[in-house]
């Protein structure tokens, strides 16, 4: 799981550079998943 967080944080960055705008909106919506994911490992 670690390594797949990674990965979707070097893609950010670097779509970052192409869209701007698309991927600040990318990063709440991915900001909000990981949150999700944290709140779902604390019940398990």
């Amino acid at each position: 799981m670690a390594q797949a967080d990674e990965d979707l944080d070097r893609i950010v960055r670097l779509a970052q550079r192409i869209a701007p705008n698309a991927v600040d909106l990318l990063t709440v919506q991915i900001a909000a998943y990981r949150a999700y994911q944290q709140h779902e490992e604390g019940l398990a």
